[in-house]
């Protein structure tokens, strides 16, 4: 993520959009599941080394990276497009039979992929941006370009809406690469609709005591 995100707030900025990132666009109270610092440092080594953004990789480091592309185009509503980025800790199939090994655009990173398609949605995000940047002329009003960590989980949401960012935001629009269903004639498709969405809250708890055998010992516990 901190190499992805330094690399979106490098293209939405080249295309002329008013950047926001890490801090700005994220709550520290509201961050959730963060790995240990070890794991950070080591993430943020390999971005250095691997064409992240050297631009904005220092403040996206640590995980602070939500990113957030502001296209102001005069009077108007201010609308929001979510995209989100992340990857999981999933092996991609490296077969013939798999068609982003087939075609060259399969993970590069060995034990991680974009498994739920999040690189998918970040290129039509930025895609989405550069249409966005070129017809700014005909447009009124703002659009932010959402662009969220740790989708799964849900935890990068909680952290950039605790933020304020959406706070003057009138609609969201969300968007979520879906596979061909079997009954489906077209190649490719667009479908607009709010079915078949779920929502979730989740927090950390920490539990302090003494651990004790409910069948042996229970008045050893605490």
């Amino acid at each position: 993520e901190m190499r992805t995100a330094s690399r979106v707030a490098g293209i939405l900025t080249d295309l002329g959009y008013e950047v926001r990132l890490g801090r700005e666009v994220c709550c520290e109270a509201a961050r959730l599941g963060l790995p240990p610092q070890a794991a950070f440092d080591r993430q943020y080594d390999w971005a250095k080394k691997t064409c992240a953004d050297i631009r904005f990789l220092d403040r996206v480091r640590d995980g602070w990276t939500a990113v957030v592309g502001i296209l102001r185009c005069g009077e108007g509503p201010v609308a929001a497009l979510r995209f989100d980025m992340d990857a999981l800790y999933v092996t991609e199939d490296d077969t013939a039979a798999h068609r982003p090994a087939a075609e060259g655009f399969s993970s590069c990173v060995p034990g991680v992929m974009h498994a739920c398609g999040h690189d998918g949605h970040t290129a039509i995000g930025l895609c989405l941006a550069r249409l966005l940047a070129e017809s700014r002329e005909s447009l009124h009003g703002t659009i932010k370009l959402v662009v969220q960590p740790a989708e799964e989980g849900v935890r990068g949401a909680a952290a950039m809406a605790e933020s304020g960012i959406l706070s003057d935001v009138d609609a969201i629009f969300a968007g979520h690469i879906y596979p061909k269903q079997p009954d489906s004639h077209a190649e490719i498709g667009v479908f607009s609709g709010e079915y078949g969405a779920v929502a979730t809250t989740k927090y950390d708890v920490t539990f302090r005591g003494a651990a004790a055998h409910a069948g042996m010992f229970p008045e050893q516990g605490r």
